[in-house]
């Protein structure tokens, strides 16, 4: 299982310190860290509980099966509005693009922890 941030100065911190990588359905924040932690947010404009719920648990989804990119960082993965129509191919796809370019921008190239 994966650690959760759970602390809002946390979550605020990586807002302000933390390295932007965005894409059509999601956004990440990031920053190197000992320990690998991770938050999943989607606000009150995407919809009520039921949808803003469901859009964390396609994050989470997603997250799980590439949790390896993470290793050593935290994170906050932050839904936008066209993930709730987009299919899983979609997401699957977007969320290995952006994965890759924070780990190009972090200069970790060469890193391919398992795919």
């Amino acid at each position: 299982m994966f650690k959760t941030i759970k602390k809002s100065d946390e979550i605020s911190e990586l807002f302000k310190v933390g390295k932007l990588v965005s894409f059509r359905h999601f956004s990440i924040f990031y920053v190197d860290s000992e320990e690998s932690k991770i938050a999943f947010i989607a606000g009150k404009k995407l919809g009520n509980s039921v949808k803003r719920n469901y859009l964390k648990r396609k994050l989470r989804r997603v997250y799980i099966e590439n949790q390896a990119w993470f290793a050593g960082k935290k994170a906050i993965i932050v839904a936008k509005y066209k993930l709730l129509a987009a299919d899983d191919q979609d997401v699957d796809r977007d969320f290995k693009r952006v994965t890759r370019r924070s780990f190009e921008e972090s200069g970790k190239k060469d890193s391919n922890p398992g795919n």
